[in-house]
This record gives structure tokens, C-alpha cells and sequence, in this order.
């Protein structure tokens, strides 16, 4: 695929091959961490500056958050580009019926100095929070293409229950309906839809749009598994996550070294193989 000029630098060997550290209140949970002092955040910062560090040499590209990981970016001083988001962490309105907020909009982020923007949008297609979630994907990409800033939108499903689902139905469905009222991303980043079939469909119907997979929290070995056959079925790559990392918060400061140098390194280049095709 010959992609625009303005998502070049955010491949290697026409793949996206890149990290996901935007994680905020979910990251402070993850770390043991709930509503952080001052020292804490610190902390949380260098816990990112140290995976950032780590994979700066295999990522083409990285998702950061504005509170923890830009900070870690910019001290590290990374030539690699980055996107930021412009959704407020979580949810609002109630879980049957979710609407997202704008924390920092397309010029913003374009002044943080980000190459990209992220957008996060929870979404049902039989939700009648529809209308107000298409009308805000459209707002952030007509924004986003004014500063010239390419824009990854993300897709997080749930059904009419209010649970999380990665039901393919569900996704499939949701792009067509965004689609359908002409939201059409530079790039679509998708969850896994439970097979190469179901991911092939995805990608004809998608036309030419590009769309990597996310990690979703899954654990690493199933990853890889859901990696190969979205890739088989016409995913162009990933931007990988808790996945990969998750675990180091877990670790005593005595083995987390070796994760950072070996387990974090082994990994991405397992799913950087799988998404090259090798």
C-alpha cells in the first residue's frame, strides 16, 4: 500500500509497527496507584520514560498521553513521531449509553508537538448515542485534516447490555455506520474480531483505509495468535499496549530490569516479525 505523506513516518517497511503508552487512570490503577501524589507521578513517569527507553530502537511509532507520557518522551529527547489524545480518559453518560469528551483538540496536539491524533470512540450502532459519536468523530477529523495531522481513530464496542464486546458483528457494524456518514480516518485502530475471515471482511470493507490492531489487554500469547491472523486477513500492523508492558508493574524493583532489557524486547520484535509477514 503507498500511504500519504503524512503517515509515512509512522511506518517501517509499510507496517505500523508502533507502542501504546496513553494509558492514564488505568495506568495509575495498574501501578497501585489511585489519585497520585506528587512523588507518585514522578514515579509513574519514569515507569514510561523506562519503557519508552527500552523499545525506542524497534518502534516506528508511539501513542502517548499528554500527564505522563510526554513528559517521559520529551526527557528522553526520541526522534521517533507521536500521537496524542484528544479524548478525556473514560466514559460519560451511563454504561448503556456512552459519549466521549474532548480534553485537547487537533491544534493543541499539533502544538505538543504530537505528528498525529488519536481518538478514542465507544460505540454501538444500536445505541442512540450514535448521532452525538459520529458528530464528534467528524468534528476531531475535519479538525485534524485543517492542522494537517493525520487522525487514528479507535473503536471500542459494546452491546446494548453496556458491556465491553469484541463481537464481530458489533464492529463491523459500527464502521459501516461511521462510514456511512462519511467518517473515514486516515487510520483505524481495531480490536481483534475473532478471526482471519472476519478480519478479512473488515479490510474490504474498510477499502483502502489502513487499520492496525490493538492489544486490548489481552495477555501476550494470545496476542501474538490474534496479531497473525488479523495481519493474514489485511491488517497493516499494530499499536501495542498493556500487552507487552503490563506486567512490569507487577514486578519487584529487582526484576525489572530484566523485563526492560530482555522480556520487553523479546516481545516486541516477536510481534514486529508477525506483523512484517516473517
Amino acid at each position: 500500500m503507498i500511504f500519504p505523506e503524512k503517515l509515512l513516518p509512522f511506518t517501517k517497511k509499510g507496517k505500523f509497527l508502533m507502542l501504546a503508552l496513553d494509558h492514564r487512570e488505568s495506568f495509575e490503577r495498574l501501578s497501585g496507584f489511585e489519585n497520585p501524589s506528587g512523588k507518585e507521578k514522578k514515579e509513574l513517569i519514569l515507569f514510561k520514560k523506562k519503557i519508552i527507553d527500552a523499545l525506542s530502537s524497534y518502534f516506528s511509532g508511539l501513542l502517548i498521553d499528554a500527564g505522563y507520557g510526554l513528559p517521559a518522551y520529551t526527557d528522553l529527547a526520541v526522534k521517533k513521531p507521536f500521537l496524542l489524545p484528544a479524548e478525556k480518559s473514560g466514559f460519560r453518560g451511563s454504561r448503556k449509553k456512552r459519549f466521549n469528551i474532548i480534553d485537547r483538540g487537533p491544534a493543541g496536539i499539533k502544538k505538543s508537538g504530537a505528528a498525529g491524533v488519536k481518538l478514542l470512540l465507544y460505540f454501538n450502532p444500536r445505541s442512540k448515542m450514535i448521532e452525538r459519536q459520529v458528530k464528534l468523530a467528524k468534528s476531531v477529523l475535519e479538525q485534524s485534516r485543517e492542522v494537517e495531522l493525520p487522525l487514528f481513530l479507535e473503536i471500542v464496542t459494546y452491546d446494548n447490555q453496556g458491556n465491553n464486546s469484541k463481537e464481530f458483528d458489533l464492529i463491523y457494524s459500527s464502521l459501516e455506520k461511521l462510514l456511512k456518514f462519511g467518517v473515514r480516518p486516515d487510520v483505524f485502530k481495531l480490536p481483534y474480531c475473532g478471526s482471519k475471515k472476519g478480519s478479512r471482511e473488515i479490510t474490504t470493507l474498510l477499502k483502502g483505509t489502513p487499520w492496525i490492531l490493538l492489544t486490548a489487554g489481552e495477555e501476550f500469547s494470545i496476542f501474538k495468535q490474534q496479531l497473525g491472523l488479523a495481519v493474514a486477513g489485511g491488517a497493516l500492523g499494530f499499536l501495542s499496549g498493556r500487552s507487552i508492558w503490563q506486567d512490569l508493574l507487577l514486578l519487584g524493583a529487582g526484576e525489572r530490569d530484566y523485563f526492560l532489557e530482555e522480556t520487553l524486547i523479546k516481545r516486541f520484535k516477536e510481534i514486529t516479525k508477525i506483523a512484517l509477514g516473517g
